[in-house]
């Protein structure tokens, strides 16, 4: 247990991600810890890391060809198109449209 099953649980739930609260148990220490050991180990605060992972996940979506930009922003695990959108062109420099194959 620890920030490692933390992580586990972020990258496996990502699209749907648990609140903190609910990785307080898992963390076994308390919100506060959790947040400040988080970002030490990993470079991200918890909610800059769900993004990150959702922002790998859609490029992934999107370089298989499968299916459609707005489908890979749900897939994701984003209600937010148009938010992503702007986020995937800062994260990466182009926007999503240019994976699709």
């Amino acid at each position: 247990m620890g920030l490692e099953e933390v992580k586990r649980i972020l990258d496996s739930n990502y699209a749907d991600s648990p609140t903190i609260q609910e990785l307080v148990c898992p963390a076994m220490m308390n919100e506060y810890k959790l947040k400040r050991a988080f970002k030490q180990l990993y470079g991200y605060s918890i909610h800059a890391y769900i993004i990150h992972k959702r922002m790998e996940k859609a490029r992934e979506i999107l370089e298989s060809g499968q299916f459609s930009v707005t489908e890979a922003v749900y897939q994701a695990g984003d209600a937010n198109c148009s938010y992503f959108i702007s986020r995937f062109r800062q994260t990466y420099g182009f926007n999503p449209i240019k994976l699709k194959k």
